[in-house]
């Protein structure tokens, strides 16, 4: 099953676009773009809506099946650098919605 990265570059090679062109289209650099590519990175989404529009396809199809992971990933990285407070709430959020999509 492709990858995010997989998506990506398929996306931008279809288009004739070199990393560099795509990275100077998105005002991104060519390294950002790599690691998108490579999956060593996750773009945030609106970079990813952006990366959409710029390549002329729609969010989904870049998300592609994998979504869910790809917010996970996202959700993950914001959490990084948060209070453990901070987290243990959002923890008891997340279990809170857990419970209600369960019923």
């Amino acid at each position: 099953m492709p990858t995010f990265g997989n998506r990506l570059r398929d996306a931008r090679r279809s288009k004739n676009l070199t990393q560099e062109g795509l990275a100077k289209a998105m005002e991104l650099s060519q390294a950002a773009i790599s690691q998108f590519e490579k999956d060593q990175r996750v773009p945030t989404p609106s970079t990813i809506e952006k990366l959409a529009k710029c390549l002329g396809i729609d969010r989904a199809s870049l998300a592609g099946k994998d979504d869910a992971e790809l917010q996970s990933n996202i959700l993950m990285r914001n959490l990084k650098g948060l209070s453990p407070e901070t987290v243990r709430k959002i923890n008891e959020i997340v279990e809170t919605y857990k419970k209600a999509e369960a019923r």
